[in-house]
């Protein structure tokens, strides 16, 4: 299954730097207005949204949204493990210096507020990937953060007696493929969201 995943990126990976980017930013805004219009997003008191890279679904109309709507706003924090750490405004968002990635990211020195100590709990992750397919299978990166994190925050929840939030995965058309390698401890988001 290793094998499979890691050529599948590579396939994928090959795919995505093809897409041009007028059409990645006319089906980010397609994707945005089906997201902020999805009950979750509307249900929902604090979302954890992931920051784009170049060639992934544009999330900052999601990102002003979002504090438009006065809810509570968490991004990736990567390290050995993926942490969602608060962010308070675009202010906020437009400090963050670039990774290697090219994804705007917090630093730790920073001292944010760390989802795991967010009293409220989660409402909501809106997560990326690298492709999706029409069972609902999500295949990443690679390294395994949305899984391990999804994975920690339905436990948080469970402790805390608290629902466990809602997942929605948001992806370009090119994303979307018949069949993707996935194993056990793949997680399904509970929605995702494309253009079409």
């Amino acid at each position: 299954m290793l094998a499979a995943k890691k050529a599948f990126r590579k396939e994928m990976k090959a795919i995505l730097k093809k897409v041009p980017q007028q059409l990645i930013d006319t089906e980010s805004q397609i994707i945005t207005k089906k997201l902020l219009s999805h009950p979750a997003y509307l249900a929902s008191k604090s979302v954890s949204v992931f920051l784009n890279m170049p060639g992934e679904v544009e999330t900052i109309g999601i990102l002003q949204d979002i504090f438009a709507s006065g809810k509570d706003c968490f991004v990736p924090m990567c390290g050995d493990k993926m942490d969602m750490v608060q962010l308070k405004s675009m202010d906020d968002f437009y400090s963050l210096q670039k990774n290697s990635w090219g994804i705007p990211e917090p630093l730790p020195a920073e001292n944010r507020l760390n989802v795991e100590d967010y009293k409220e709990g989660l409402s909501l992750v809106i997560m990326p990937g690298l492709a999706f397919d029409k069972q609902g299978s999500r295949i990443g990166y690679g390294k395994g953060y949305y899984d391990k994190f999804l994975s920690r925050s339905f436990e948080l929840a469970r402790k805390n007696g608290q629902p466990k939030p809602n997942t929605i995965a948001i992806c370009l058309s090119a994303q979307m493929v018949d069949l993707v390698p996935t194993a056990d401890y793949d997680i399904k988001p509970d929605y995702i969201i494309t253009p079409q």
